[in-house]
């Protein structure tokens, strides 16, 4: 990721802030294209559409600090392990993002803050997949 990269991510996490429209769009889009992922989340979802937005703005916010980034991701990858996230899971998921961010943020949202959000989510994944492996001692 560039400075660039970084500064679009937080830029757009500052405009979705505390928005559930958005979390609301990405969990049907997500659902839409794998229904199967429903049984992973709770029945009542108004706590978790807050929730994801929070997170998400928590998460690119902390960007600019790769540490704190990294200690956050690694936490989010060990309780996603437990709620039964599978690593095929995340491609899924990163493109739902993209879309609902698209679509809630269009026309303002466009390529290139497309490209620095898809390669924050990458990072992302990366480190919560290293922070759902099983620690060995």
């Amino acid at each position: 990721m560039t400075p660039e990269d970084v500064d679009r991510v937080v830029q757009v996490a500052r405009r979705v802030h505390d928005d559930t429209a958005l979390s609301t769009e990405f969990y049907r889009l997500l659902f839409e294209r794998r229904p199967d992922l429903r049984l992973l989340f709770p029945q009542d979802m108004t706590h978790q559409l807050q929730r994801f937005v929070t997170e998400l703005e928590g998460l690119a916010l902390c960007l600019p600090d790769l540490s704190s980034f990294e200690d956050r991701a690694h936490d989010l990858g060990r309780r996603h392990r437990d709620y039964g996230v599978r690593t095929e899971h995340y491609p899924v998921v990163r493109e739902a993002l993209l879309d609902a961010l698209s679509a809630h943020l269009a026309p303002s949202f466009d390529g290139e803050d497309r490209l620095a959000w898809a390669r924050a989510f990458n990072l992302l994944a990366e480190m919560m997949l290293e922070g759902a492996e099983p620690v060995t001692r």
